[in-house]
């Protein structure tokens, strides 16, 4: 599994660079490292840090396919490394995820996601580096989701329109409801 694994990463970080270095190729190569582990039996790290490679390729790609189980290779990546203790590492695949987000088009998803890591890694009473790092990453992504949303100011500010009316809807009809029973208690006049 692990051969694969690391041929697949060898044919996405070379690119473009020669006849059998590609995307597709670097895939099929991952997959063949997931069969592997299917068959050779688990190991939870291992199978985390494969979904976080295939996840990579994907978003490369660009497709809507790809990143959509790229979505998927990191929620199931994140799940296993929560599952082993590893909640660092788990939180680390948020900003994957939100780059994907961004990549879609939903920054709103993606700011909820970095949000969410901001405040992991600001809690940290022993940050390591890599930690630090993480953070940084983080804020430098917030930083640039402005720029993702003129490109589709609409489709990006609907989602959030609409919840923010949803819930002025059902504040403005508890209040109503209120207001229509405290009206039908008071005598009436004339």
């Amino acid at each position: 599994a692990r051969l694969h694994m690391e041929r697949g990463r060898l044919r996405w970080l070379g690119a473009g660079q020669g006849p059998t270095l590609h995307l597709d190729g670097a895939l099929a190569e991952l997959d063949q490292a997931a069969a592997s582990l299917d068959r050779l039996g688990d190991d939870p790290r291992l199978r985390a840090e494969l979904g976080a490679l295939i996840a990579q390729v994907c978003y490369d790609r660009g497709d809507e396919a790809s990143l959509e189980r790229a979505l998927h290779e990191l929620g199931q990546a994140t799940r296993v490394l929560q599952s082993v203790g590893e909640a660092r590492a788990a939180a680390r695949l948020l900003n994957d995820q939100a780059a994907v987000w961004v990549r879609i088009g939903d920054v709103v998803r993606a700011a909820h996601l970095l949000r969410e890591s901001r405040g992991l890694f600001s809690r940290l009473t022993d940050p390591s580096d890599e930690d630090h790092a993480e953070l940084a990453e983080t804020n430098h992504l917030l930083a640039r989701l402005p720029l993702h949303v003129h490109q589709r100011p609409m489709e990006c500010l609907v989602p959030v329109l609409f919840a923010r009316c949803q819930r002025g809807a059902g504040s403005f009809n508890r209040a109503f409801a209120q207001n229509w029973e405290f009206a039908h208690d008071q005598p009436q006049i004339g």
